[in-house]
């Protein structure tokens, strides 16, 4: 006898799905549960789906027997940014029609069979169904489908393209927007700025937000393609974490995809901008940036806060013998660090430009000075306190490093190891160098630095030491 081909089909309202067509007697591919009505949520950033369905039906004794079953993948709660996630990802949903279920004891060819609301005619006989594997087994690729809740009807069809027989009512397929991931999150003042991959074709984003060991809770929600958000202000040194979702706006409501991966931040300080009115100082004027950290302590190095920049201004206060370096944000400026020093009745007054850089470099005397940042082409200087010995560090000038804070030097500005090697290290050929003489407001106090032993001929900020 020649063996039946069935096909199972899945429709609804806009379409309908063929499966592969199974030949009866093939063995099954795999084995899921059944259902008659069976709820699958999927999310478009996943590679698959998951899967549930299937089936359970009496045709003719009338008697229906049905379970339910919805599957949703639960949100990471972990605190770290995820795998990204291929752009196009297939969604698929995978079920099983088990022979068992198709109730055909006492079914005869020909023989009437309701089908919801339709009445089918059975055109194979129960010796040919019987020719079918224990296990029928469809996947549907839902990809290209839109968000929202689709509605499906199973049928089994046979080669002559007629109905056999019914095997689950429904199935019903969730299909989720893609999901998003946070690019970056940034503290600013008392405010979080959060943003995130756009997805395109989306209706819009919601913000979750949870406090300390809380629970998220939603606090934005953002219509169209904006990718971005802040906050209103947060206190300090509390930790927030934020995830984001999509969601599309369907016939059905709102569907939302999975929520991305957690990131989190805490607020360790905050800041001031105060325009400076003061005719002494070289900032009269100018707005100064100031920060506090959470105790309310004027922060005197900002390098961990606003990071290594690009561009640096440094001032040499020849009054107070203090050198400052600022960035700046717009026309604001961001003190980031400020220096003991010694400059000299030489030392010019002005804007000038650095010129070169040396790791050493012979002065007179002779002696030699470490991370060497010149000003002038007639050869003043930014350098560490001078050795006696040509590339010696342990050989540093003793009384030098004792006079730091006064005026006593030939013109070049002395500092500390330390802070001749973040100049060398951190402000390029180029950087403008503002040299004055003035008594009036800085952003930072010098700092105060302890004296030396005629025996220790070393500077103790010295890293290679």
């Amino acid at each position: 006898m020649k063996k039946r081909i069935f096909t199972i089909l899945l429709t609804c309202a806009m379409a309908t799905t063929a499966i592969a067509p199974i030949q009866a007697g093939a063995a099954p591919k795999q084995t899921t549960q059944d259902t008659e009505t069976a709820e699958t949520q999927t999310d478009a950033s996943e590679k698959t789906a998951a899967n549930q369905s299937a089936s359970k039906s009496g045709t003719t004794s009338g008697q229906k027997t049905s379970t339910q079953n919805q599957t949703s993948a639960s949100d990471s709660e972990k605190e770290t940014t995820e795998t990204e996630e291929p752009d196009a990802p297939k969604v698929t949903v995978t079920f099983t029609i088990k022979k068992e279920n198709l109730a055909l004891k006492n079914a005869k060819k020909g023989k009437d069979i309701t089908f919801g609301n339709k009445k089918i005619k059975l055109r194979a006989t129960e010796e040919e169904l019987n020719q079918l594997p224990d296990e029928l087994t469809g996947t549907i690729d839902l990809s290209d489908s839109e968000s929202g809740t689709h509605k499906y009807e199973v049928y089994l069809q046979d080669d002559l393209d007629q109905y056999v027989v019914d095997s689950s009512r429904k199935l019903k397929v969730t299909i989720k927007p893609k999901k998003t991931k946070i690019t970056k999150l940034k503290a600013k003042n008392k405010k979080i700025s959060i943003k995130w991959k756009q997805i395109p074709n989306v209706s819009g984003y919601r913000i979750y937000q949870k406090t300390g060991k809380g629970k998220y809770k939603k606090v934005k929600t953002i219509n169209g393609n904006k990718a971005s958000f802040t906050t209103g202000n947060k206190k300090k040194n509390v930790k927030y974490s934020f995830k984001v979702t999509t969601f599309d706006k369907t016939k059905d409501g709102i569907v939302e995809s999975k929520r991305s991966a957690a990131k989190s931040i805490k607020i360790k300080y905050s800041y001031k901008d105060k325009k400076i009115k003061d005719s002494d100082s070289i900032m009269n004027g100018k707005t100064v940036r100031i920060y506090y950290d959470k105790n309310g302590k004027k922060v005197t190095d900002t390098d961990k806060i606003i990071g290594k920049q690009k561009k640096y201004y440094l001032y040499v206060n020849r009054t107070k013998n203090q050198v400052t370096a600022y960035a700046k944000s717009g026309k604001v400026f961001i003190p980031v660090k400020t220096f003991i020093c010694s400059t000299g009745k030489a030392t010019p007054t002005g804007t000038r430009k650095t010129l070169t850089k040396f790791r050493w470099k012979t002065l007179m005397g002779p002696v030699w000075g470490q991370w060497r940042t010149r000003i002038t082409s007639d050869g003043v200087y930014f350098h560490s306190i001078f050795s006696d010995r040509a590339y010696d560090p342990k050989a540093m000038n003793v009384r030098a490093y004792n006079n730091l804070g006064t005026t006593c030097s030939h013109g070049c500005i002395r500092l500390q190891a330390y802070a001749a090697k973040w100049i060398y290290d951190n402000c390029k050929i180029g950087t403008t160098v503002k040299l004055y003489s003035k008594s009036g407001y800085e952003p930072f106090k010098r700092p105060v630095i302890g004296k030396l032993s005629s025996k220790h001929t070393w500077d103790p900020t010295d890293p290679t030491v």
